[in-house]
């Protein structure tokens, strides 16, 4: 039996990561794909930092996620042992260091911040976003994560999420173990 693979896809908001793990999950019909997005604490204000200058929570951190209800999900897929491999994205992901020692291949997908707050407007989110919450929460928190992954993770490499997703895809499926 071989060991599943574990594919880390993290980076910017709205960077292309689920839909890099959408099309590698359609690639490899023996995978499976796993959201961190899927483990956001319940939004009933204990949980989060409230940010008054934005009116809003920051959900951009990650102590706004269950990574224990995260990694019994993974944990459980694992078991199964029936994957060659297991795609997860996040923003936050490398923020774990328990799920990073676990991982095969680490990729992080960049954007400058006039794409990224460009493709942001176009989405819906659950929670309503405060006019200034980019610019306070998001953005800040990225850069922070992206600069302590830059100083601490290992062999993560570093996509330029303006790519066409084509070329994001041909490199990642060119690279996988």
């Amino acid at each position: 039996m071989t060991k599943t693979k574990l594919i880390g896809i993290s980076g910017c908001t709205n960077g292309g990561k689920t839909t890099l793990c959408k099309k590698l999950l359609d690639e490899f019909a023996n995978s499976v794909y796993l959201s961190q997005d899927e483990f956001y604490l319940e939004r009933n204000g204990q949980n989060y930092e409230f940010i008054k200058e934005v009116d809003s929570y920051n959900f951009d951190v990650i102590t706004a996620i269950d990574m224990k209800k995260f990694h019994k999900k993974l944990t459980k897929l694992l078991h199964v042992g029936k994957y060659d491999y297991v795609f997860i994205d996040g923003i936050l992901l490398y923020d774990d260091e328990k799920l990073v020692n676990m991982l095969d291949r680490k990729y992080f997908l960049d954007l400058d911040k006039e794409e990224a707050a460009k493709r942001r407007k176009n989405r819906q989110y659950i929670m309503r976003e405060t006019e200034n919450y980019f610019e306070v929460c998001a953005w800040n928190e990225f850069l922070k994560y992206k600069q302590k992954c830059i100083q601490n993770i290992k062999n993560a490499t570093y996509l330029n999420g303006n790519l066409s997703q084509e070329e994001i895809f041909n490199f990642v499926l060119n690279d996988l173990p």
